[in-house]
């Protein structure tokens, strides 16, 4: 339980794609090949509907591989990845430019009970954020990039969309273009913005949905100039669905085992201290047996003002404490771990 919450966001995030994909037909992280990319562009380089395509010439690209191979991308002299992982990518150009490929986000709407219960305290892990489904695209868009800056104890950016329209790409996916301004204080200042906005699935029963974002960021006055590159960019971009679809499962794997070492070293501690307290109790059972009772009732009560439940692993009979959030997840994901009565906490473990 010590080590849970150092996993359960990679755990979580490569959850929700599996289960999104059992709900609604497949999110676009666990399908890899349904993810936006440009397929069948170079049959038909100007497809009805993106009309942000401008005319030009755009710089030589270099088609360049992801560091962790999920993707590639054609690249501009001088233009470097800052980030990629999973199908997404941060890269950067000579003049500070900022090119975000693909990245996903889960979308959690607060206003369904579940998902409410769910995150009580209102913090969301990893590259979860809080959007009510349907929200425009300009105020859903600058919620993300608030949220994640949050997390990242970073200043939110200060974003002014002026204009969005919807557009259809190569792939069939329809989506939104955003355009205005951005500052991401970086002493860069007010950069001209384009956001590529797509909503990927309907929520689920909890309320979750899928968004992926593809933004272009470029010093001010120098957007019609790079729009030609930025658009030969984008239809190069190229994800590789095996790839991401077995850094999925490792990453469930990961957490797997990570959570089972934790419950194997905590069983084998148990079972030094069961021994030891069982010395302990046969020297006062009558007085250990009263007290017992109590500290548990004691236990359960701080647990409550304390936002955190008992759990068991049902296969193995290990049990752990951890914030209620984190226990309301696992247990909606697994049935196999249940919430632990109070008369069954364990003495040393739970209470």
């Amino acid at each position: 339980s010590a080590r849970f919450p150092t996993t359960a966001n990679q755990m979580l995030r490569s959850l929700q794609a599996a289960t999104s994909t059992r709900a609604a037909g497949g999110s676009s992280e666990s399908r890899g090949e349904q993810r936006p990319s440009s397929r069948n562009v170079e049959s038909d380089p100007a497809p009805k509907g993106e009309a942000w395509r401008p005319a030009g010439t755009p710089a030589p690209l270099t088609q360049t591989a992801f560091p962790d191979n999920s993707g590639s991308v054609g690249l501009p002299a001088g233009w470097r990845f800052l980030e990629a992982a999973g199908g997404y990518a941060l890269l950067e150009g000579p003049k500070r430019e900022r090119v975000v490929m693909s990245s996903g986000f889960s979308a959690w709407d607060m206003r369904n009970p579940q998902t409410a219960n769910t995150f009580r305290n209102g913090q969301l892990p990893g590259r979860y954020v809080s959007i009510p489904f349907g929200t425009d695209p300009a105020t859903a868009y600058t919620a993300v990039v608030t949220q994640m800056a949050i997390k990242l104890q970073r200043q939110p950016p200060t974003v002014q969309i002026s204009s969005t329209e919807k557009a259809v790409g190569p792939d069939g996916f329809p989506y939104m273009v955003l355009k205005g301004e951005q500052d991401l204080h970086d002493g860069v200042g007010m950069r001209d913005l384009l956001v590529h906005y797509y909503v990927m699935a309907q929520p689920d029963a909890q309320g979750t949905w899928f968004l992926i974002l593809f933004q272009y960021l470029v010093p001010k006055g120098l957007m019609q100039q790079e729009l030609p590159t930025l658009a030969a960019m984008r239809r190069s971009y190229r994800e590789n669905g095996q790839v991401i679809q077995s850094q999925n499962q490792a990453q469930l794997a990961r957490a797997h085992q990570s959570f089972q070492n934790s419950q194997d070293l905590n069983r084998a501690r148990n079972q030094a201290f069961d021994a030891h307290m069982a010395d302990l109790d046969r020297q006062s059972a009558d007085r250990g047996a009263a007290n017992d009772g109590q500290d548990k009732r004691n236990q359960a009560f701080s647990n409550y003002l304390l936002d955190r439940t008992a759990i068991v692993d049902t296969r193995t009979g290990a049990q752990g404490t951890v914030s209620s959030g984190f226990a309301t997840s696992l247990m909606q994901a697994d049935p196999n771990f249940e919430s632990v009565p109070t008369e069954n906490l364990l003495k040393g473990i739970t209470y």
